[in-house]
């Protein structure tokens, strides 16, 4: 039982090691390493690009391109490398990753109809990744996971929660 308290005090020191703020002063957890978390970002928008259709037009590209370009001038530093691609995709959306990368779905464009509705879409997707949410929901993941672990090994019949092995 000792040895059971000694993990839980030194889990819930390591939790509050990773207590940050965001951008508009909200605590947030974040356990994962920004490089980490950049290199998932691109990892993911890498398969993207490998395995959905991309816009062709060039005057769309060009569009999203020069407004992705204004917004990412228009953050204050650190600002990063941004790349952005247009998917050819029925969804109405946009994304951003951590590691600068973001995505816009061909038929936004049918919903924000002027520069600036795309340019609004657009920031708030980098906002998403300039507060770190996407580390602060994987990080809320572990710890949901490691939870279940943990009621797993305390109960009396390991395996009985529903983990078949």
């Amino acid at each position: 039982m000792l040895r059971l308290s000694l993990r839980l005090t030194l889990t819930v020191l390591l939790l509050l090691g990773g207590c940050d703020q965001s951008p508009t002063g909200r605590t947030q957890v974040t356990l994962i390493p920004e490089q980490q978390m950049a290199a998932i970002g691109e990892r993911t928008f890498a398969e993207l690009l490998q395995t959905q259709p991309l816009v062709t037009d060039k005057a769309v590209r060009e569009e999203i391109a020069c407004i992705t370009r204004a917004l990412v001038e228009a953050l204050p530093p650190p600002r990063g490398e941004w790349s952005v691609a247009v998917f050819q995709d029925p969804s109405p959306n946009a994304f951003a990753l951590p590691g600068g990368k973001i995505g816009v779905n061909s038929d936004l464009l049918e919903v924000a109809r002027t520069p600036d509705q795309l340019a609004a879409v657009i920031a708030h997707e980098i906002a998403h990744v300039r507060a770190d949410h996407g580390n602060e929901r994987l990080t809320q993941q572990l710890a949901v996971q490691g939870g279940l672990l943990l009621v797993d090994l305390l109960a009396e019949d390991p395996g009985s929660l529903g983990h078949e092995v």
